[in-house]
């Protein structure tokens, strides 16, 4: 059973630990693998502060999960990008913890033949574009390049239109569309220090205005 936050979360007060738990039921009932998506919402830490409904309502969704994987006698999976993250509650329930690295260039290649399906049609030899793309796409991820795919096919099928020709997929829509993923990086990184230097700003005013040196 493939579960994302978007399935469990409600709007409702309480609602959200009753489809946990009913998650858990049905998976026990089946005999079903249980695989949590994007489960960083789910994992993190427990508020100590709580000022509001919607804190009560996260603290209730994550003690529910933590005596639901008490009680349940199958497999559970996680996946997340913020391991670090986690509730210690958490990780000491968890029996695994498996890291994936980004691909390196031979696994790469694997992923690009993958993606490049014998229907689509190429300008160039395929080894010479696996090769090509493989090493300028150092830095993505699988589903990056999954990603890149997308972006680049509809390219080839516009200049076809345009140039009246057969629509052929080539190096040129690949590399653009890599290099677009790989621009989309650069901006997280620079939004990431943007907000961390506006931050330090912040605290570095509030101290000023509260006399702490």
């Amino acid at each position: 059973m493939s579960l994302g936050i978007a399935e469990l979360e409600s709007k409702f007060m309480g609602e959200t630990a009753k489809n946990i738990q009913a998650a858990f039921e049905q998976a026990r009932d089946t005999g079903a693998l249980l695989f949590f998506d994007e489960a960083d919402t789910l994992l993190g830490k427990r508020l100590s502060s709580v000022t509001q409904g919607v804190d009560n309502e996260v603290n209730a969704m994550r003690s529910t999960l933590l005596i639901e994987l008490e009680r349940f006698e199958g497999i559970v999976v996680f996946a997340t990008n913020f391991a670090k993250n986690y509730d210690e509650a958490f990780r000491s329930r968890i029996g695994y913890h498996i890291e994936f690295s980004l691909p390196d260039l031979e696994a790469r290649r694997r992923l690009w033949d993958r993606f490049l399906v014998s229907g689509i049609p190429l300008k160039e030899g395929r080894e010479t574009l696996l090769d090509c793309v493989s090493s300028r796409s150092e830095g993505l991820s699988g589903r990056e390049i999954r990603t890149c795919m997308r972006l680049a096919l509809p390219k080839a099928f516009l200049a076809a239109e345009r140039d009246s020709e057969d629509p052929l997929l080539h190096s040129d829509h690949l590399l653009a569309a890599i290099d677009e993923v790989l621009a989309s990086h650069e901006q997280v990184a620079t939004s990431n220090k943007s907000n961390k230097a506006h931050s330090a700003q912040e605290t570095a005013r509030a101290k000023a205005l509260l006399g702490i040196q």
